[in-house]
């Protein structure tokens, strides 16, 4: 079993894109089934609406466990540092360390969870953080990582259910303070309850996205449809969380391993599928899709770029 890294060498992070060469990350072993008191979040519009567009199921904690490791290895195959959390108790979601810290730049950026079991997380990294010398603490709003995606010139943030335009103008202070000058590009999506726009679309290369066509604004879509190769999931391949990629490299990228036309498609230009079992792993809470609203839909990413 894993452990967390002791105190050591300070961590440089940088991220100029998501699908720039991985060198480390930062995932959580699972350790908490999932159970949730829906009386406890009464008057929580956003849960409301994720809660009516997405379902809990039951999963294996010890598989899902399992499916971490295998993937971990396969990393640490391709020489990329896999870096542990601590798990912090009562913290049934821990296993989305993304949505808690983002890299852009050599800024890591402490995300603002609105619920304190989100929060709660941040005691996980403690470890890692403090060898961290570039930490961004934002001042205001909401906004979880998994809303952010950074490209070589432009960071994008989707309107999720778990991001709000005061957390991102608070960004944008904190960057340009730090001398970040990268541009954002606000994504508006067109659907209740998704909660994290990485479920709807994720960059795999320069030029090349995957992508629900149905999840964003007509505005949003013709500015991704202009400025990027757009290889649209079906409602089926969303539902499946196929759309929810993690690039190891401009040439390679791990897919979840049901994603056999998507593979294809990535394939064929010029991209490595890298074909990973999280079968059990997506049973965990995410996002949904349109055709799909009475099934539980996406992991989000399991791991944080640094």
């Amino acid at each position: 079993m894993p452990v967390s890294a002791t105190p050591a060498a300070a961590i440089q992070v940088g991220v100029e894109a998501d699908y720039h060469r991985l060198t480390s990350v930062v995932m959580c072993l699972a350790h908490t089934p999932p159970v949730v008191d829906f009386s406890d979040f009464e008057g929580d519009e956003a849960l409301t609406r994720q809660l009516e567009h997405n379902r809990f199921l039951p999963v294996d904690i010890g598989l899902v466990r399992d499916q971490q490791l295998a993937f971990a290895s396969q990393m640490e195959a391709r020489d990329v540092e896999v870096l542990w959390a601590d798990p912090v108790p009562g913290a049934t979601v821990q296993y989305y360390p993304r949505d808690i810290a983002f890299v852009i730049g050599d800024q890591f950026v402490i995300a603002r969870s609105q619920r304190p079991e989100r929060q709660r997380e941040l005691f996980g990294i403690r470890h890692l953080r403090d060898r961290i010398s570039t930490v961004c603490n934002l001042e205001a709003g909401r906004i979880e990582g998994g809303d952010v995606l950074v490209d070589e010139d432009v960071i994008l943030i989707g309107l999720g259910e778990e991001t709000s335009v005061a957390a991102i103008e608070s960004l944008r202070f904190q960057l340009d303070q730090a001398g970040v000058t990268k541009p954002i590009k606000v994504l508006e999506l067109d659907a209740d309850g998704v909660i994290h726009t990485d479920t709807k679309l994720t960059l795999v290369r320069r030029g090349v996205a995957i992508a629900d066509p149905t999840a964003f604004s007509s505005a949003s879509w013709a500015w991704l449809r202009e400025r990027y190769d757009l290889i649209e999931a079906t409602p089926d391949e969303v539902w499946d969380v196929q759309v929810n990629t993690l690039a190891l490299a401009p040439d390679a990228l791990a897919m979840t391993s049901t994603a056999a036309r998507l593979a294809k498609e990535v394939e064929a230009r010029g991209i490595e599928p890298v074909m990973v079992d999280f079968t059990e792993v997506v049973k965990l809470p995410g996002s949904r899709s349109e055709e799909h609203t009475s099934e539980l839909q996406s992991p989000d990413h399991l791991v944080c770029r640094l």
